[in-house]
């Protein structure tokens, strides 16, 4: 917390946390201390390293999945498998 007090209000930053609200919870705390400050980005691990990823992905033609279309693809598998009575003890 100490280096980022010390950094300059008006210089971006890129504050990683282990949730969002982590980050910005870190943000307000030293916002609070010292004043204002501008263009600071709060991120995850996670999201960061997607970020990063994007362009070597697109590059590639494959899109990272999220939780809501592995949940969707999951649900595709099951129907198709019960319409075949292949679920078994499932």
């Amino acid at each position: 917390m100490r280096w980022l007090a010390a950094h300059d209000a008006a210089t971006p930053a890129l504050v990683v946390g282990a949730s969002t609200s982590a980050a910005s919870d870190l943000v307000r705390r030293v916002a609070l201390e010292r004043g204002a400050v501008f263009g600071w980005q709060r991120t995850t691990l996670a999201r960061l390293a997607a970020t990063l990823a994007t362009p070597l992905l697109a590059e590639q033609g494959i899109a990272p999945l999220g939780a809501l279309a592995r949940e969707a693809i999951a649900q595709r598998v099951l129907a198709a498998l019960r319409t075949r009575d292949a679920l078994g003890r499932l």
